[in-house]
């Protein structure tokens, strides 16, 4: 999944992926990008320089039942468009982020 904030797509494909899910707080992102690239399979171009500098932080990752609540949703959102991910999938995630926490 790339990250969110250097994420474009044309104007003209934005209907076809549809506006944001208002019923995800922490994984609306995460959904529209998976909405983009698995759902409509629009292809991705990955560009070998950085373009937005993001601190660690945000409203999914201010405490450890955020990034659950996130994941969750991330899950749901995943299971939703039949990829077969399981609960592992969350706890995995989850792990990840476990060393910010210090």
């Amino acid at each position: 999944m790339p990250p969110h904030p250097a994420f474009f797509i044309r104007r003209r494909v934005l209907g076809r992926v549809g506006p944001l899910e208002a019923s995800y707080r922490f994984a609306a992102d995460f959904d529209f990008m998976l909405r983009a690239l698995h759902v409509q399979q629009l292809r991705s171009t990955y560009l070998p320089r950085e373009l937005v500098k993001m601190r660690v932080g945000g409203e999914t990752n201010s405490s450890v039942m955020n990034v659950l609540k996130g994941n969750i949703e991330a899950y749901k959102s995943c299971r939703k468009y039949g990829l077969g991910v399981s609960p592992l999938f969350i706890a995995r995630k989850i792990l990840r982020k476990l060393p910010q926490y210090r």
